[in-house]
């Protein structure tokens, strides 16, 4: 879909970055992290690439329950994992 219309990727990237913007002090506050602290870099990269390929997949796929908690999970496992940097 995104390949058929640019016009409407650049809207999309707009809004998650939009949203990005808004949710960065939750996101760190749930990472537990100072901002400069490289895991929250790679977290918050990390996350942001999987939803944008989420999003960009929803349209050709649909949303499925199951799918939806699979991928609510694999963001869970990107924040656990950063947060599991703190006590090292």
């Amino acid at each position: 879909m995104f390949d058929a219309n640019p016009s409407l990727r650049a809207v999309s990237t707009a809004h998650l970055a939009e949203v990005i913007s808004v949710a960065g002090p939750a996101f760190l506050t749930e990472l537990g992290l100072p901002a400069d602290h490289a895991m929250v870099k790679i977290a918050g990269a990390a996350v942001g690439a999987a939803i944008g390929e989420y999003l960009s997949t929803v349209p050709a796929t649909g949303v499925s329950k199951e799918n939806h908690q699979e991928f609510m999970r694999y963001l869970r496992a990107i924040v656990t994992a950063a947060q599991a940097r703190k006590t090292r």
